[in-house]
């Protein structure tokens, strides 16, 4: 996954971070593109920043993978991701001035994410969902939005992810040190 400048529409990191088909939970840990080639310029931004619209509210939630499914089932909001609980910050929210924002943190980092918002200056409503969906046994611990939405929608669960970008095959030929797989 990359995250793409708003402005410029210029990559500014890329994220590689491999998934269990079967129960969609991250596998390891993620790599990043700035490790593996060293002439790249790290500057992190939200992932799905360029998706924002001036007139949409939006909605940050921790991963790349939650902001993908949540932009599927709840199309009200534009959702973006922080990367990680870490991940909201000053540098990154300067792109948000002006705009509706809702956070949705995993479950366990409602007074973590409240505390850095109200630090950041950021203008915020907060979701305190996650906590009830895990004290109603909903969701697991630590898990999160997605992780609710998909527990609602079995359909959503059976789906087999599928790499169906026409460039995949060329991209792994191009980026040999990543040890990506081609489809097949």
């Amino acid at each position: 996954m990359c995250s793409y400048l708003r402005e410029s529409f210029s990559i500014r990191t890329g994220k590689v971070t491999d998934y269990n088909p079967d129960s969609g939970k991250r596998i390891g840990y993620p790599n990043w593109v700035y490790s593996f080639a060293h002439d790249y310029l790290l500057k992190q931004c939200f992932f799905g920043e360029h998706l924002i619209k001036i007139d949409n509210p939006v909605a940050i939630v921790e991963s790349e993978k939650a902001a993908c499914i949540l932009n599927k089932c709840n199309p009200y909001f534009t959702w973006i991701a922080s990367g990680g609980s870490s991940g909201l910050n000053q540098k990154k929210c300067e792109a948000l001035r002006g705009y509706d924002v809702t956070l949705f943190p995993d479950h366990g980092n409602y007074e973590v994410w409240k505390k850095k918002a109200s630090r950041i200056g950021l203008k915020y409503a907060i979701s305190i969902e996650a906590e009830k969906w895990f004290e109603e046994g909903l969701i697991g611990k630590g898990e999160a939005i997605d992780d609710y939405y998909l527990s609602l929608n079995k359909e959503v669960k059976n789906i087999k992810l599928a790499k169906i970008d026409p460039e995949w095959n060329n991209s792994v030929d191009q980026n040999p040190d990543l040890n990506l797989e081609k489809n097949i």
